[in-house]
């Protein structure tokens, strides 16, 4: 499938204002979203946000929708991250800026969980250090809110970038 046959899911803009955790933060409670355990990605260096305003095209892809038979090709953790992440560039997509998590969250409102197709991001959690993702989720309550997931979870839909041309 080439790039052009993935139909564009959602549109949402970067470089809205928000760039600090605490602008999140507060964009978050007045949107009533549970920021759940966003915080150490948006506190890390690596963390950066547009300066400009833009728009982005986001699809979202299964696994096999880039390619990847998980019945003849078992893989699991950063290992299946990397050839998810390949099998998306060589379709043409991009991997997303880690802005797109929290933007995602804030401008769709939708209950279903979707990962980001980001790099890894460093990630510390009750002491352990690691690389891991972002996600959004809502509940059965209709509680939306941001998640980090281990690689672990790349099994599941997720979005990526699709460049305009």
């Amino acid at each position: 499938m080439k790039t052009t046959e993935f139909k564009t899911w959602k549109t949402i803009k970067l470089g809205t204002g928000l760039k600090t955790i605490e602008d999140f933060q507060r964009a978050f409670e007045e949107a009533g979203i549970y920021f759940d355990n966003m915080a150490p990605f948006l506190r890390h260096p690596s963390f950066r946000v547009s300066d400009e305003l833009i728009e982005v095209d986001l699809v979202k892809v299964s696994n096999e929708d880039l390619g990847h038979d998980h019945n003849t090709h078992v893989i699991h953790g950063l290992e299946l991250r990397a050839e998810i992440i390949r099998l998306a560039l060589a379709q043409g997509l991009v991997v997303c800026p880690a802005e797109v998590g929290p933007q995602l969250r804030l401008q769709y409102r939708g209950n279903d969980y979707v990962l980001i197709g980001t790099e890894p991001l460093p990630y510390i959690f009750d002491g352990r250090e690691g690389l891991a993702g972002m996600g959004i989720a809502g509940s059965d309550e209709g509680k939306l809110y941001t998640h980090c997931f281990t690689a672990d979870w790349f099994i599941m839909n997720k979005v990526f970038v699709k460049p305009r041309k």
